[in-house]
């Protein structure tokens, strides 16, 4: 009984952590636009 429900936590944690490096993947990406579109703006308010 105690080993099923440890086997269940391991799962649960495993997909915690798929979820976490996963969120952490998109926000990486987000960042990554965004500084983007920050540093495109400053290059065209500059040309102004």
């Amino acid at each position: 009984m105690i080993e099923q429900l440890a086997i269940y936590a391991q799962i649960i944690i495993a997909i915690g952590v798929v979820m976490v490096v996963w969120q952490l993947e998109k926000a990486g990406r987000l960042l990554k636009m965004m500084s983007q579109f920050l540093a495109e703006a400053v290059e065209e308010h500059d040309k102004v």
